[in-house]
């Protein structure tokens, strides 16, 4: 099982127990005791993020609702040969392709990375005129959250969506993702996370911590065991009895970058 690493400032969240922990020892390492598994949603890893960062006592943040930010990611090679010509096929008639697109997926203009390359994870823009989808850098991602211009997200996407393509045609998963957190209102607008049950719609009180530490010691068994559980130990946590209708993201509205 892969063990999952988060920066998050100056800290390193380390969703393992200490004692599973092989990597390199550092005094800003921060052991959660708690795991992300690869088929994670993107919503399910930042909640998790989140419940550590306020259980870790190192940061501000007391309350869940009052911390937001996004993923992001210096090890995402998703920029290949093959997908800087799809582009400049596609998007820009066979034209090589211009500085502004360059900067916001930190290539320069010989197609080289800008180190470090960190694109966003959850996020993308599209092409106005053709609706092409690409990512672009946490830089100019930041630079949309000030305008006022929000893009079309993917948080549905499990967390091990997102590969180190190798020269090979092979890949491997990558297990260690920045989380910028980001106090821009319009941001949070975009980013308020509920979940309703079938009973207390109009209330947002779930024990989220208790609810991963189920799904923790049913997968745990699984990834063990090679097999699923006689039974899954869900049933004595209310918000599984009233089952959940939708752990959904508030959009309350979109602004259409019409600069892309």
């Amino acid at each position: 099982m892969d063990i999952y690493q988060i920066k998050v400032r100056e800290f390193n969240l380390i969703f393992s127990e200490e004692s599973e922990y092989t990597g390199k020892v550092d005094d800003n390492n921060i052991f959660t005791n708690t795991y992300i598994y690869g088929d994670d949603t993107i919503v399910e890893v930042i909640n998790k993020i989140k419940l550590a960062i306020i259980d870790s006592n190192k940061f501000e943040y007391k309350k869940f609702d009052e911390l937001y930010g996004y993923l992001s990611s210096d090890k995402w090679n998703y920029y290949s040969d093959y997908k800087i010509q799809e582009y400049e096929k596609l998007v820009n008639n066979n034209n090589p392709i211009n500085d502004t697109f360059y900067k916001r997926i930190n290539l320069n203009n010989h197609r080289e990375f800008i180190n470090p390359n960190n694109l966003v994870i959850g996020y993308y823009a599209r092409n106005n005129h053709n609706n092409y989808k690409y990512y672009i850098n946490n830089t100019y991602f930041e630079e949309l959250i000030i305008n006022n211009n929000l893009l079309e997200n993917e948080y549905n996407n499990p967390i091990n969506t997102y590969k180190i393509y190798n020269e090979d045609y092979t890949n491997n998963t990558i297990n260690s993702f920045i989380f910028n957190i980001n106090e821009e209102e319009h941001f949070k607008k975009f980013n308020k996370f509920n979940i309703l049950d079938s009973k207390n719609t109009d209330k947002n009180i779930v024990d989220l911590k208790s609810i991963y530490e189920k799904i923790h010691h049913s997968k745990k068994y699984i990834y063990d065991n090679n097999k699923l559980p006689t039974k899954i130990d869900l049933e004595d946590n209310n918000i599984f009895n009233l089952k959940i209708n939708k752990l959904s993201l508030q959009i309350y509205s979109i602004n259409i970058n019409k600069n892309l």
